[in-house]
């Protein structure tokens, strides 16, 4: 019997990007019958017409609209409340349009899943150069260092929500990804409740496409001047908001709190004395 699984994608503006996304999704598809699948897809605002355009390649999508201010995590948390009414699946699989998979994907992963069928599985991904020494994304380690596939699943604890399958049995004690988080957090937090009820999180048996990183805003970056950086943390989105706050008393408490926010200062002073003395890497979602 196939399993059931409901793709999730949410997408803004880059029709070409996500175009892109779908065909290497479907290619992927076609190589392993053991899966039906359903695809939802929210356009969040797009002046591109992303959605419409791919809705008009892809008819069988499920199609919804946003008004520009859902965002990954909410938007992807909208689609899932949507197809969770629809069919009773089996995975629900967070898909990020700007990851581009290989054609084996899901087949390594039904494999991993036949191992771990209640577990959740994250894919890894390498950068366009395909330099499997070149990790960008993926499960990551107490470290917060992105785990290598070896050629069985590997346990993992931070998770990125470029490719993950989320089994039905995990959504029914965890549910939705939080309204706590807008973009980023949502689904490192997501895996951290899920561990928190005793579920276990893997990394696929293999490296399974390819996701360029994103470059760090510019008062992350060593090269960028002092006033520069300063304007860039003011204008963030990412530190200093009640999200990042929640998420770090939530799991790590307070003490990690004021560490991480003194963190960040140090880094406004100086990035480069800081990424000498820590070796801790930001989230990158």
């Amino acid at each position: 019997m196939n399993l059931r699984i409901a793709i999730l994608i949410t997408c803004y503006n880059r029709v070409e990007t996500t175009k892109k996304c779908l065909k290497h999704c479907f290619n992927s598809l076609s190589l392993i019958n053991k899966f039906d699948h359903d695809i939802f897809l929210l356009d969040d605002g797009s002046p591109d017409k992303t959605g419409e355009i791919i809705k008009k390649i892809y008819p069988s999508i499920n199609l919804i609209c946003g008004d520009g201010k859902h965002f990954w995590s909410g938007g992807t948390r909208k689609l899932w409340e949507l197809a969770s009414k629809k069919k009773d699946y089996d995975y629900y699989v967070w898909l990020n349009d700007d990851s581009i998979l290989f054609k084996n994907a899901f087949s390594v992963i039904y494999n991993d899943l036949k191992k771990n069928n209640s577990s959740i599985i994250v894919g890894t991904f390498t950068s366009s150069n395909q330099d499997l020494n070149e990790l960008t994304y993926g499960g990551r380690d107490k470290n917060l260092s992105i785990l290598k596939p070896s050629g069985e699943p590997q346990k993992c604890i931070f998770i990125n929500g470029n490719f993950v399958f989320v089994p039905k049995e995990v959504f029914k004690k965890v549910g939705f990804l939080s309204k706590m988080f807008t973009h980023n957090y949502g689904d490192t937090d997501y895996g951290l409740r899920a561990i928190k009820k005793k579920f276990k999180i893997f990394i696929a048996s293999e490296v399974l496409g390819v996701c360029d990183k994103n470059q760090p805003e510019l008062w992350r970056q060593p090269n960028t001047k002092f006033l520069s950086r300063l304007k860039s943390f003011y204008r963030s989105k990412n530190f200093i908001t009640k999200e990042v706050i929640y998420f770090q008393l939530v799991h790590f408490g307070l003490f990690a709190l004021i560490k991480n926010f003194i963190g960040v200062f140090v880094i406004i002073l100086s990035p480069k004395v800081y990424y000498k003395l820590s070796k801790f890497n930001f989230q990158d979602t």
